[in-house]
């Protein structure tokens, strides 16, 4: 995995992955951030005109990217450096081809992801649970519900169907 890794040094401020982006259909610009120097700040915005807001740190050994890489959604954070920094980053063709040969990736990063507990994600499961069809289903799938799920908005009074 190491051999398939890129570098990247980013300036203090430097906005590496952007919040509801929609990957590339080619997946070219899908990638896993590993920081290996230096600090990034996430930033979720969690109402479409309501400010982002800070959520967490994260540091040297830290990850990023990977919700995107495994469920093929839009971004779900902003994330800034916060000083000079060094990243390694796998593409998505490159992570495709690791998980080939080393199949318990995804499900260790999975096993993470499900431990995620920001506002956004923790409403969306609480919301998707209390539909009554979706009581009983597995976690793998609830959690690509909760990442692929998209966000419409409708003006008071609008009829949908």
């Amino acid at each position: 995995m190491v051999k398939k890794l890129e570098i990247m040094l980013t300036i203090p401020e430097n906005e590496i992955v952007k919040q509801n982006t929609l990957p590339s259909a080619d997946d070219k610009d899908i990638n896993m951030y590993f920081i290996a120097k230096g600090e990034f700040n996430v930033y979720v915005q969690f109402q479409t005109n309501s400010k982002p807001t800070n959520v967490r740190q994260l540091q040297v050994g830290d990850h990023f990217g990977e919700i995107s890489m495994i469920y093929k959604c839009k971004r779900t954070a902003t994330v800034i450096s916060n000083k000079y920094a060094t990243l390694g980053y796998i593409s998505k063709p490159d992570f495709k081809e690791i998980v080939f040969k080393f199949q318990d990736i995804v499900d260790l990063l999975n096993q993470r992801i499900y431990d995620y507990d920001d506002d956004l994600k923790l409403f969306k499961e609480y919301y998707i649970k209390e539909i009554p069809y979706f009581i009983n289903v597995s976690v793998e799938s609830l959690h690509h519900i909760i990442f692929t799920l998209q966000r419409e908005t409708y003006e008071k009074d609008r009829k949908i169907l």
